[in-house]
């Protein structure tokens, strides 16, 4: 019984103290590109024994972080603020050690050539066939939060499907099995979610309303508005659609804070992750592969004046379906 307690014992802190950074599907930018790149910056402070895991995605990410708080999480901003805000023993576990990696942007897709407005989507909402990704995915769980913060999207419940993932996702609306797909990604057009769209002629729907911009976590602002490129530049769009005018929100790094892990060795090396992954150099943790170098570059923040804009076609436009 003694040697069997000691094994559990072992097991427990094994697992407690997890060298492995938890990105998302392997054919996202968290598993191919920012892992990687995370992986080389912490070799540099002699952290050798790390590993890129593909996850089910942000909420995934986070519920394995809770559980082996010496891993590294990749996480969309706006999920990671509101779960460990929100989940029970989570805020005393984690913490965002930066958000300066770049963008993943909300993105609704559809092959209805009159569906061209959020404002559509509030509006017919209880009866329009949405497929996003699985429920532990950061697509679902953003989607949540723009349900909590605008009531009239709470209808789509009634005819909400779950793909395994966003490209599934997409592909449902590909085959008249849904209205719109909607789903949170990086920018990056060589992703096949983005050749999908592209070579299905798809149009892209912005996803925008003033009261996602009002919504602050612990005092800060999750989301912002961006003219985001979806389309490479060497390939016409049958849709015509080069950029689109949609909400993002910041991609976040995220880790066990140091009391979280055992007094001794395992804890002064936390502090040691957290300390490397906080000072390095913004150019060493953003992966220098030239796909995800140009996805960060084709987002662009919106001039108020644009984002008014914005507000008002999808007014008008809602009024005139």
């Amino acid at each position: 019984m003694k040697k069997l307690g000691f094994f559990l014992l072992a097991l427990g802190m094994t697992a407690a103290q997890a060298k492995d950074i938890y990105t998302g599907s392997e054919k996202g930018a968290y598993f191919r590109f920012y892992g990687p790149a995370i992986n080389d910056v912490i070799k540099g402070a002699m952290f050798n024994d790390y590993q890129v895991v593909k996850t089910g995605g942000t909420g995934d990410n986070l519920k394995r972080l809770a559980e082996t708080p010496s891993a590294i999480a990749l996480a969309q901003m706006d999920v990671a603020n509101d779960l460990i805000t929100k989940t029970s023993g989570w805020s005393d576990k984690m913490v965002v050690v930066r958000s300066d990696l770049g963008h993943e942007c909300l993105f609704a897709v559809t092959s209805n050539p009159k569906l061209t407005s959020w404002g559509q989507v509030q509006q017919f909402a209880t009866r329009m066939r949405v497929a996003t990704a699985s429920k532990e995915s950061g697509s679902y769980l953003t989607l949540q939060n723009l349900q909590a913060q605008d009531s009239t999207l709470k209808g789509l419940d009634a005819n909400l499907q779950n793909a395994s993932d966003a490209l599934s996702a997409i592909k449902l609306v590909k085959e008249k099995k849904a209205d719109l797909a909607f789903f949170v990604q990086v920018a990056d057009v060589t992703n096949p979610i983005f050749e999908e769209i592209n070579k299905g002629g798809m149009s892209f729907v912005p996803v925008a309303d003033r009261s996602f911009l009002r919504l602050e976590i612990n005092g800060q602002k999750v989301y912002d508005v961006e003219s985001v490129k979806v389309t490479p530049a060497n390939f016409m769009a049958l849709s015509g659609a080069k950029s689109v005018n949609t909400t993002c929100t910041k991609v976040a790094l995220v880790t066990g804070k140091p009391e979280a892990l055992p007094e001794g060795a395992a804890r002064t090396d936390q502090k040691d992750l957290i300390k490397a992954l906080s000072e390095a150099p913004v150019d060493k943790i953003r992966p220098n592969e030239p796909a995800l170098r140009k996805a960060i570059d084709n987002t662009a923040a919106l001039a108020e004046g644009a984002i008014n804009s914005l507000w008002e076609q999808a007014k008008n436009v809602r009024s005139q379906f």
